[in-house]
């Protein structure tokens, strides 16, 4: 699975995650989400990926914990196979969220949410595909369901867009992102030929994003999203950006964290 999938949450209260991920189209051997609750000592299988269409993938994309409501998010791909769900008891119930992929992607391409993101009054969604301008797109905790007749759409919202990229089949929201409390640093990039690559931030939980960062990648499309992780001791973000050419190895970029004030 993608994205930072371990909780730590002190020496008897660490929580790991993670999804089987498989190319092969298998509907006969469906793919588990397994968890540790006691920082790796025992494993458990808390859910099995859903087949709705056996000739493409069905396999985990990614899962994270959030602190902020003890609930478990997790996100499983591709295509007709992509679904996306909750948990508030640990992984013995389930919720889905329907109605998801028809409002990331009017356009019919499915999104694969690979980057899940959790604040204190919403969660970022990160795809690795879709249809819509670069953006960070959250759905709200308690918002419920907007939709016409028996319709449940969730709430999902675009919160801060990139207008002057406009639409692309891929923005990649993979790797780990960097987070302590409601300060939040999240990597994205446009696909494509040189296509750029953004660091966006919010210290207020959310209630607010800004551009960070942001490079023109010159080569071919490449791992560019790698993501980013800190802060540090020493309140250091770290940041690896590969822009494609391999025989350079890419670079690392350090940074001290932002020094937020709000009015």
């Amino acid at each position: 699975t993608y994205g930072p999938t371990i909780y730590n949450g002190g020496e008897y209260n660490t929580i790991i995650l993670a999804g089987a991920y498989s190319a092969q189209k298998n509907p006969s051997l469906p793919l588990g989400l397994y968890a540790s609750f006691d920082g790796g000592v025992t494993w458990e299988n808390i859910k099995d990926t859903k087949v709705v269409n056996d000739s493409v993938n069905s396999h985990w994309h990614t899962a994270v914990y959030d602190p902020f409501q003890a609930r478990i998010w997790a996100t499983q791909g591709d295509v007709d196979n992509t679904f996306h769900y909750y948990s508030d008891d640990s992984g013995q119930n389930w919720e889905e969220l329907d109605g998801y992929n028809d409002f990331l992607d009017p356009a019919g391409r499915t999104s694969h949410v690979t980057m899940l993101a959790p604040l204190p009054e919403k969660i970022v969604f990160g795809p690795d595909s879709g249809g819509l301008t670069p953006c960070i797109m959250t759905v709200g905790k308690d918002r419920g369901y907007t939709g016409i007749g028996t319709e449940r759409i969730p709430d999902i919202r675009q919160e801060y867009a990139f207008s002057n990229v406009g639409l692309t089949t891929s923005t990649k929201m993979s790797g780990p992102y960097a987070q302590d409390g409601i300060e939040m640093y999240i990597q994205m990039r446009v696909d494509g030929a040189g296509g750029p690559l953004f660091v966006v931030g919010t210290g207020d939980g959310g209630n607010s994003w800004h551009c960070l960062f942001s490079q023109e990648l010159g080569q071919r499309n490449g791992n560019a999203n790698n993501g980013i992780v800190g802060p540090d001791k020493n309140g250091k973000i770290i940041m690896y950006i590969n822009d494609g050419d391999m025989t350079s190895g890419g670079n690392t970029a350090v940074f001290d964290r932002v020094e937020w004030i709000y009015t």
